[in-house]
C-alpha cells in the first residue's frame, strides 16, 4: 500500500503533514507514525496505514466523491470526540478565573458535565447578566485590559440595541475573524496576501466599529488590511458628494472583501448607479450586522458580480463568530468558536424545529460566555455539504425573536416572511409591520428598473399568512431604529416571546 501521488507530504516541527490536493484535506502525524508515513508506503493493517486508508489517501482507485465522504466523516468524528473536552476545559477556566462563574462554581463545575448533552443542564445567561456584571465580574482575571486595548488586541464593544438596551463587552480582536481555510470555503483563487476588508455599516458605535462623525481616511485604517468607511445618520438622504467620496476611498483602498450591513451597501450601490459612479468589484461580500434579505442578496450579487455570503456574528460574545455561509449557500456553525444549542422553554429542540439560539463561546478566554441566550431564532438543518467546513453543523437562521409576527394563530419568523415578500419582483427595500389590530402594512421602496405590482404583492402576503387586511405603501425611504439598523419585520399586536 502506498500514498496516492496527488497527496503532498510536508515535514513540520511536530512530525509530518499530508495534504490531499484533490480535496483540500490536511492531516498530521507525529512521532513514530510520522517516520513511517515518510516512507510513503507500508504494510496494510497497521497504523498509520489503517488511518490513511480510511481517509482515502492510499492508491485504491477510489472516486473523488468516496474520498471526500471518508474525509468528512473523519473530520466530524474528530470534532465530536474533542467537544466534551473543550467544554470541560472552558468550565474549568471560568470557575477558576472569572468571578461571575467562580461565585457559582457549584453550578458550573466541569466534573458535573459527563456528556456534551449535559451542557443543557446549566443555566442560561441573558443580556441582564452582561449589563449587571460587566466588566469586573465577566472579564477573566489576569487579562491586562489596558495593555490589550493599547496594543489593539482588545476593544470595548457595544451591541446595537435595535430590539433592546445596548450591552457592552470586551472583544478579543485576535480571535480568527474568518476560518483559516476561507479561500477553499468560498471557492476563491489562492493568494499569498492577507485579504483587505472595507467595512460599511451604521454610523453608530456598533460592535468594535465606531464612526460618529466623519473621520479622515488614515484614522479609519486598522493596520494595512481593514478600512472602516464613513457612514450616514440618514441613509436615504445619501448625496452624490457622499457617494463620490466613498467610491474614491474604495478605489484607493482596493478591498478584497466588503463586510457590510446589506441595506447600507445596497442603497450605496443604487445611488452610485443613479449618479453614474463606478464602485470597485470585490472578491466577496460578507453580509453581517442585520438579517440578510433575499432582496439584498439578489441585488448585491447582480450589481457587484461577487458572491454574497452571510456572516453570522453577535457582538455580545466578545469576538466569537457564530456562523459562516459556504460557497454552496449553506450556513455552518462556527464550531471552532462556539457550541450552539437550539432550545425552547422546556429544553433542547429536536433537529429541524425552530427555537432560541444559545451559545457557549469555547474560543473566548478574555470574556467567556456559557449558554448565552443570543435573542435569535434558528433551527439545525439536515442539509449535507461537502465544502471545506463540512464537519461543522448546518443551521438555518430565521432572524431575531423580537422580530416575529403573529399570523393565523402562530408565530412567523423574519425568514418566513422574507421568503414570501422577496419573491415579488420590483422591491428594493421593505418593512413588514403588523399593526395593533393584526393588519399588515408593508412599506416598499420600489426598484428603479422593475415595476412593482402592488395587488400581486398584497395577494401573495394575504394568501401565505391568512391575513385579511394587507396594505402596501410605496415610500421613498424607510425609517431606521435608534441603532440605525433597519428591521424587516415587526409586530405591534402582541408581545414577542423569549422562546418559541
Amino acid at each position: 500500500m502506498r500514498l496516492r501521488d496527488d497527496v503532498r507530504l510536508t515535514v513540520i516541527p511536530e512530525g509530518v503533514e499530508l495534504f490531499d490536493t484533490l480535496t483540500g484535506f490536511r492531516v498530521a502525524f507525529e512521532g513514530g507514525e510520522a517516520q513511517t508515513v515518510c516512507r510513503r508506503e507500508g504494510p496494510p493493517g497497521l497504523a498509520p496505514w489503517n488511518s490513511l486508508q480510511s481517509l482515502g489517501m492510499l492508491e485504491e482507485s477510489l472516486g473523488v466523491a468516496e474520498i471526500t465522504a471518508r474525509q468528512i466523516a473523519f473530520r466530524r468524528d474528530a470534532l465530536q470526540d474533542g467537544r466534551l473536552g473543550q467544554i470541560k476545559e472552558l468550565l474549568d477556566f471560568v470557575v477558576t478565573r472569572v468571578p461571575y462563574f467562580r461565585d457559582r462554581a457549584d453550578v458550573y463545575r466541569p466534573e458535573k458535565i459527563e456528556t456534551v448533552a449535559d451542557l443543557a443542564r446549566l443555566p442560561l445567561m441573558r443580556k441582564a447578566e452582561l449589563r449587571m456584571h460587566f466588566p469586573h465580574g465577566l472579564v477573566a482575571e489576569g487579562v491586562d485590559v489596558p495593555a490589550g486595548i493599547a496594543s489593539g488586541s482588545f476593544e470595548i464593544a457595544a451591541t446595537s440595541g435595535t430590539t433592546s438596551e445596548r450591552v457592552q463587552v470586551l472583544a478579543d480582536l485576535e480571535l480568527d475573524s474568518v476560518p483559516a481555510n476561507f479561500e477553499a470555503l468560498w471557492k476563491l483563487a489562492p493568494s499569498q496576501e492577507t485579504p483587505k476588508t472595507a467595512v460599511f455599516t451604521t454610523p453608530l458605535c456598533l460592535g468594535t466599529e465606531c464612526h460618529l462623525g466623519v473621520q479622515p481616511f488614515e484614522k479609519r485604517l486598522r493596520g494595512d488590511t481593514t478600512l472602516s468607511l464613513n457612514s450616514l445618520g440618514d441613509l436615504f438622504s445619501m448625496s452624490r458628494r457622499f457617494v463620490e467620496a466613498v467610491a474614491g476611498e474604495m478605489h484607493r483602498f482596493a478591498p478584497d472583501f466588503l463586510l457590510v450591513n446589506p441595506m447600507y451597501l445596497h442603497w450605496l450601490a443604487r445611488k452610485a448607479r443613479e449618479f453614474d459612479i463606478v464602485l470597485p468589484k470585490p472578491r466577496l461580500i460578507l453580509s453581517s450586522y442585520q438579517y440578510l434579505s433575499a432582496v439584498q442578496r439578489r441585488a448585491l450579487q447582480s450589481i457587484f458580480g461577487a458572491p454574497v455570503v452571510s456572516y453570522y456574528h453577535a457582538t455580545d460574545l466578545g469576538g466569537c463568530r457564530l456562523g459562516v455561509e459556504c460557497h454552496r449557500g449553506v450556513l455552518h456553525v462556527r464550531e471552532d468558536h462556539v457550541v450552539t444549542e437550539i432550545v425552547g422553554a422546556d429544553g433542547p429542540k429536536p433537529r429541524g424545529q425552530l427555537g432560541a439560539v444559545v451559545e457557549t463561546a469555547i474560543a473566548n478566554r478574555v470574556m467567556p460566555a456559557v449558554r448565552y441566550l443570543v435573542g435569535d431564532v434558528a433551527r439545525f438543518s439536515d442539509e449535507t455539504c461537502d465544502c471545506a467546513v463540512a464537519e461543522w453543523q448546518t443551521i438555518e437562521l430565521h432572524g431575531r425573536m423580537k422580530d416575529l409576527c403573529w399570523f393565523d394563530g402562530h408565530w412567523v419568523t423574519t425568514r418566513e416572511i422574507d421568503t414570501v415578500v422577496s419573491a415579488q419582483p420590483g422591491i428594493d427595500f421593505y418593512k413588514c409591520i403588523q399593526g395593533t389590530d393584526g393588519s399588515v402594512t408593508i412599506e416598499v421602496v420600489p426598484s428603479l428598473e422593475i415595476p412593482l405590482h402592488v395587488n400581486e404583492l398584497k395577494d401573495r402576503v394575504a394568501s401565505a399568512f391568512k391575513v385579511r387586511s394587507v396594505n402596501i405603501k410605496e415610500v421613498k425611504r424607510l425609517e431606521p431604529e435608534q441603532s440605525m439598523k433597519f428591521r424587516l419585520t415587526q409586530t405591534q399586536w402582541r408581545e414577542t416571546p423569549e422562546f418559541l
